[in-house]
């Protein structure tokens, strides 16, 4: 049995194996980073001769003919590794990754890195079925898209890349909003960023009955205890006009607010993402119980805006922008 050691504490990359190669005018890294030291990576059992996990081992069980052996585990070497660790039902997620990151690494040196060779069908089948694999570990959305393409999923890869694009570029334009103020010495508070989106109806026990009823497309929801803002409630219509108002805060009683959210009454929702929702409505979890709630009428659309948002914070950060866009579209 065969066991390999993750560097996942970073400390395979030796300020004195970078020493040894500058002073050599040898190139400290290549195209994933800092070179590993060859004393550092391959670990062997001196009794059975497999590599192992050395970030699980324990100091105080290391034997006395402990070796820690020489050399960088190759592309063969790291298939029969993966093979022993994918039966593993121990094996966290962190390193389920850091072994498939190395593994594709090592298939890149084997066809790639020092010149191109044949790909056999069967090993790009292979390589194809570990990246499809490594795809949901991967929180980096920039190297989830490069994954993607490597696999030839273009279409995936290019809807996720111009989310990106445009998540990047408005918070570009805030940076550079905020900049201009801090070079003008501007300590007002000013408006960050003025959109189509109509400016939020704060309410209260003392108008809401204004306002009733609202024609609800979504419904960002905070439980009590939720990170971002504990127990706020945003409101979206169908015009697109939002509304506020904070159900831990204030006067606000449960009956009050079911007036103005009937579908709460059929609500269960809780700080882990779970619970339940009524019929006719649909809910993604948005992390640290912050939930969102949209009507069927725009399901589809929604759907189709966010099949490549996996992760929570950014369909937080994102979800009133895209229900905004998808009502203007819609109307």
């Amino acid at each position: 049995m065969k066991y390999l050691f993750l560097d996942i504490d970073g400390v395979l990359n030796t300020g004195q194996y970078s020493n040894y190669l500058v002073d050599n005018g040898l190139c400290e890294t290549d195209a994933d980073g800092y070179l590993f030291d060859p004393e550092a990576v391959k670990k062997k059992c001196p009794h059975c001769g497999g590599e192992y996990l050395l970030s699980r081992q324990k100091e105080d069980d290391y034997a006395d003919d402990f070796n820690g052996g020489t050399g960088t585990l190759s592309y063969p070497e790291l298939k029969e590794a993966w093979e022993v660790f994918s039966n593993d039902t121990t094996i966290t997620d962190d390193e389920k990754k850091e072994i498939l990151f190395h593994l594709l690494w090592a298939f890149n040196d084997e066809y790639h890195r020092e010149q191109q060779k044949e790909v056999p069908i069967e090993e790009q089948d292979y390589i194809n079925n570990i990246i499809h694999t490594l795809i949901p570990l991967v929180n980096d959305y920039v190297v989830k898209a490069e994954l993607l393409r490597e696999v030839g999923e273009f279409e995936s890869a290019a809807r996720l890349l111009a989310m990106l694009k445009e998540f990047y570029s408005n918070l570009m334009k805030k940076l550079d909003r905020i900049s201009n103020e801090v070079d003008a010495k501007n300590s007002h508070v000013f408006v960050l960023e003025k959109d189509d989106v109509k400016e939020t109806i704060e309410l209260s026990k003392a108008n809401y009955t204004d306002y009733l009823p609202i024609d609800i497309a979504a419904i960002a929801y905070a439980t009590t205890g939720a990170m971002g803002e504990c127990g706020g409630i945003t409101i979206v219509g169908r015009d697109s006009q939002t509304y506020h108002l904070n159900h831990a805060y204030g006067d606000w009683d449960k009956e009050d607010v079911c007036i103005i959210l009937p579908m709460l009454k059929e609500c269960d929702l809780d700080l882990l993402g779970n619970g339940k929702y009524p019929d006719g409505w649909y809910e993604r979890y948005m992390g640290f119980g912050n939930h969102l709630l949209i009507h069927k009428s725009i399901l589809p659309e929604i759907i189709e805006q966010t099949k490549n948002i996996e992760d929570p914070a950014v369909l937080y950060q994102n979800w009133l922008r895209i229900v905004t866009e998808v009502l203007k579209n819609s109307n």
